[in-house]
């Protein structure tokens, strides 16, 4: 744990920016945007940002939405804190977008503790980045980031998100996201329908024979489609015809292991109609997220002095959803913290409900607690060599399991 003299230090220099904490993530709620159109939020972000003497790369790794904020306080570790500002499809008035998960809360928490760090530059040695990542609901672009090596010499990541409990033990599913496609032969379905391939009905086999297979999978696959291309008309023996799904599992070892049955599912599919089948990723793959213990349990630390405690309930989730900071936690160390909202349980991302509390005294609350949190425990990190090794061996550890 670090001085007391610096905690107090980080609880007075937080109450200095706590204004424009509260007022970023309150514009980002009342500017929502859709994934890889985040537009406003990145400049707004990214002209905050440069106020408190960080270098700003804006585009970034490709992406018009995506940057990179630095603040270089001299030699030491480097820790980059994640940003995520887009919002959901239809949660917003007149079905528009909405900050149904929370990003604009998150991206409050991250770059205010950015901010702080740059304010208590005194207290430690070494960088400190923002990442802005843009499209986390509909693409995934750390996993971009990743293939472009910006988490190579990043020595730890933080992120927090909010959920419907409190917990530093967060899972998530490793997820790939097929298309598969069935090209037929079309003709009248009334008049020549012994001259045509039906490719709607692959994409119906192809459904059967998945929900089939299903029942032979480990606990906790899950595989969610949907037909995207049924055709052009009733009286015409689909040419073209595809559908999407969502195929989960706890880890991606085990992923890769039965996504071969279920590609053999649309490839029997094919056979039986006739029809030819091809696939493609519409989505990037995402991993499971490696929990660092270590991590963890600093974090725990750090949330005693907040009077936060961990949520039981936790425990008793069967199912998690899918995130590209799972990929970036197998490159390295990384601690994703989850925090809940609602004193009445009442919270859920991903849904209405979220948005009575995303923007509220309750997020306002959180929001404080968890800049400082962050903040804390960055500096203890940027200044106990032999804590931040025994995080990267512990990394490296559960890697080679």
């Amino acid at each position: 744990m670090i001085d007391k003299s610096i905690l107090l230090k980080i609880e007075e220099v937080e109450k200095q920016v706590s204004a424009k904490l509260e007022y970023m993530s309150d514009f980002l709620y009342k500017n929502p945007e859709l994934g890889m159109e985040e537009y406003i939020a990145a400049k707004v972000i990214c002209d905050v940002i440069k106020d408190y003497g960080f270098t700003v790369t804006k585009p970034y790794c490709g992406f018009d939405t995506g940057f990179l904020a630095e603040f270089d306080n001299g030699d030491g570790p480097k820790i980059a804190l994640i940003a995520e500002y887009d919002a959901l499809p239809g949660f917003g008035p007149d079905n528009g977008p909405g900050h149904a998960c929370g990003h604009n809360w998150i991206t409050a928490a991250s770059m205010g503790a950015a901010i702080l760090l740059s304010l208590l530059k005194n207290e430690f040695k070494g960088k400190v980045q923002l990442i802005g990542t843009p499209g986390m609901e509909n693409y995934g672009s750390k996993v971009d980031f990743i293939n472009q090596h910006v988490f190579d010499d990043v020595d730890i990541v933080i992120q927090p998100h909010l959920e419907k409990y409190t917990s530093v033990s967060c899972q998530s599913f490793a997820l790939d996201a097929i298309e598969f496609s069935f090209k037929g032969r079309a003709t009248h379905a009334a008049v020549y329908p012994e001259e045509g391939i039906n490719a709607l009905d692959a994409v119906q086999f192809t459904f059967a024979g998945i929900n089939a297979l299903k029942n032979y999978f480990k606990a906790g696959v899950n595989i969610h489609g949907i037909i995207s291309d049924g055709g052009e008309a009733p009286s015409i023996v689909p040419e073209h015809a595809a559908c999407k799904f969502y195929l989960r599992a706890k880890d991606r070892k085990y992923l890769d292991t039965i996504k071969p049955r279920i590609i053999q599912c649309a490839e029997g599919a094919a056979l039986m109609t006739g029809s030819e089948m091809s696939y493609q990723y519409f989505e990037n793959s995402l991993d499971n997220i490696i929990n660092n213990k270590v991590l963890q349990e600093l974090a725990k630390s750090y949330f005693k002095i907040e009077d936060i405690v961990p949520s039981d309930e936790y425990d008793l989730a069967s199912t998690f959803p899918s995130t590209d900071i799972g990929n970036v936690s197998h490159i390295c160390p990384t601690l994703y913290m989850e925090f809940d909202l609602a004193p009445d349980g009442e919270f859920r991302i991903h849904d209405n409900t979220a948005m009575k509390y995303v923007n509220s005294k309750y997020s306002n609350r959180r929001l404080h607690q968890v800049v400082r949190i962050i903040c804390g425990l960055a500096i203890e990190v940027f200044n106990n060599p032999k804590l931040l090794e025994e995080i990267k061996i512990s990394h490296r550890k559960t890697m080679s399991q």
